[in-house]
């Protein structure tokens, strides 16, 4: 592994939201790999250690090469990579032990104490992706294998490694879109300390967030018209957020609506929701993170909901730029994510 003293970059806090009363955060450039051009930080936990990947290309992971990352102590970490082969790696999650999840190539992987570990796929399959890990090191997921045009296409399911022992999570039921075919796919995006996993699995009439608890699969519905929902992160309260739109509509245009799953019941949080993989977090204190879009305005934004207050983050460059976004964030407050910089940490 290579390591790096990184010279952190603090910047004034641009203006916030009007409907923010909270203190300005200070935003810390997390900065690459020597000679590396763009990273992004996925996660970050309680001691304050940030993960995700740092890239060779301007022009992404799709020409360049893609590494995973530690952030720690004003040191960035080569986390490497499994096969001496594989040009993609990302680190996703990290708990409060300093374990570590991600991909490698087309394999899920965990990263610890400087190992890092094949975590394999069931039969069937040829690709799989980690991308959350709890304090008792159960690690949620997917995998799936070949590509829908082959006989042994095997679409993707969510996966639990628990103790050595993989399980498919299975889905709801298999949906029948008019534009695509038959659908029957499931991921797993977070996870707490109870084992509650939640998602996205299709269903007979859509494509909607899920509840995994003790074997049991709960479709957590939508906002009333819709038939679109995805669960990103639940806390040890058992508060669950994500999305809920219209499957035909593009997130990415801001017709997806934030949302929050508290006791059975579904709330709009008051501002669309950019669909990113792994893309936003909940605390135990009930604040959530994530990239906000509105068509109008044209940019994503990182944005944080805390208690019915909507807090635009800021970020190093101009806010005209047009890039920036959330994704993970601690017990402590700090928040993780990227701009056109690269990866960013919001703290007070």
């Amino acid at each position: 592994m290579k390591k790096l003293f990184l010279f952190t970059l603090l910047a004034a806090v641009l203006p916030l939201s009007a409907q923010s009363q909270s203190a300005p955060y200070r935003l810390i450039a997390l900065g690459t790999l020597p000679g590396d051009f763009e990273s992004v930080a996925f996660d970050i936990n309680d001691p304050g250690q940030v993960v995700g990947r740092s890239t060779t290309s301007a022009a992404g992971c799709n020409v360049g090469e893609c590494t995973a990352v530690l952030w720690e102590n004003g040191t960035i970490t080569d986390l490497g990579m499994l096969l001496p082969d594989d040009r993609y790696s990302a680190a996703h999650a990290i708990n409060n032990q300093g374990e570590i999840v991600g991909l490698s190539g087309d394999r899920a992987v965990l990263w610890d104490n400087g190992t890092i570990t094949d975590l394999g796929w069931l039969p069937g399959e040829d690709y799989a992706s980690a991308s959350g890990i709890n304090e008792r090191g159960q690690i949620i997921g997917s995998g799936g294998g070949g590509s829908p045009e082959d006989v042994e296409f095997k679409a993707p399911h969510a996966v639990l490694w628990d103790n050595g022992t993989i399980t498919d999570l299975g889905i709801l039921d298999t949906w029948f879109d008019a534009s695509i075919g038959r659908l029957d796919f499931s991921h797993a995006y977070g996870i707490n300390n109870r084992g509650q996993i939640v998602g996205v699995s299709t269903t007979s009439t859509g494509v909607h967030a899920v509840l995994w608890e003790n074997g049991t699969i709960t479709d957590l519905g939508t906002l009333r018209g819709d038939n679109y929902s995805h669960a990103f992160g639940i806390n040890e309260r058992g508060q669950i957020m994500g999305l809920s739109g219209m499957w035909a509509d593009d997130c990415n245009a801001g017709e997806c609506n934030a949302v929050l799953w508290e006791n059975g019941t579904i709330m709009e949080l008051g501002i669309p929701m950019t669909y990113y993989a792994m893309s936003s977090g909940i605390n135990n204190r009930g604040q959530i993170v994530f990239t906000s879009r509105q068509s109008h305005v044209g940019f994503n934004r990182a944005v944080l909901w805390d208690n019915g207050t909507i807090t635009d983050l800021g970020a190093l460059a101009d806010p005209g730029s047009g890039l920036g976004g959330a994704f993970g964030n601690n017990e402590r407050g700090q928040i993780v994510g990227f701009d056109v910089f690269g990866a960013v940490l919001w703290t007070r």
